[in-house]
């Protein structure tokens, strides 16, 4: 369960870095196009998920495995004797 939750978060972990780069990237062109002023405040949603993303896949095995319930995700298969 730990390995699913893990890789959840570091999905949407991505998905953020992608989505703010995509901003900064676009922010970046419409001031080289000259149609917008260059204002600080313009990049800071696109900084911001990217901050956000780069942060959540840092802390995503820790998350993984604060909500996770499962002491036996070691990959290791314990077998009961039989009786």
């Amino acid at each position: 369960m730990k390995r699913a939750i893990r890789n959840l978060i570091r999905f949407v972990a991505v998905a953020l870095v992608v989505i703010g780069c995509l901003l900064c990237t676009l922010e970046f062109m419409r001031q080289r196009a000259g149609d917008a002023d260059a204002a600080a405040s313009k990049w800071i949603p696109g900084g911001a998920l990217l901050v956000a993303g780069v942060i959540c896949f840092a802390i995503s095995a820790r998350v993984a495995e604060y909500f996770s319930d499962d002491d036996e995700d070691d990959g290791s298969i314990e077998i009961p004797p039989e009786t």
